[in-house]
């Protein structure tokens, strides 16, 4: 997933998400729902790719609450080269297993 942010493909970066209009994505108080919308708002949010910096993971933890579901912690930074600037964050995801694999079902991320 994070190889897939630093290559700036935003369709390949959401393939982990379900793609679902149940889907619940919130980034700090923005809540996104359903897949279609979360897509759209990446699309449109940045029209230069390039502009998505390059982001790295500094802790994960996932913890198996059932064998078909876990709960994923991640704290990161995103920089930025153009500007020279860094946003750090973490996010707490839902993962559900499915016949084609692990996807994000919730999430929540923040920065600060």
């Amino acid at each position: 997933m994070l190889d897939r942010w630093n290559a700036h493909d935003i369709d390949a970066y959401l393939e982990v998400y379900w793609k679902s209009p149940e889907l619940l994505v919130v980034v700090n108080s923005e809540q996104f729902n359903g897949w279609q919308q979360l897509h759209d708002s990446y699309i449109n949010g940045y029209p230069d790719r390039a502009a998505m910096g390059f982001i790295q993971a500094k802790r994960i933890q996932v913890k198996l609450l059932k064998s078909d579901l876990a709960l994923a912690l991640t704290w990161w930074s995103i920089t930025f080269p153009a500007s020279k600037k860094t946003v750090v964050g973490n996010t707490t995801a839902d993962l559900q297993k499915f016949n084609d694999g692990w996807k994000i079902v919730a999430a929540h991320s923040s920065t600060g």
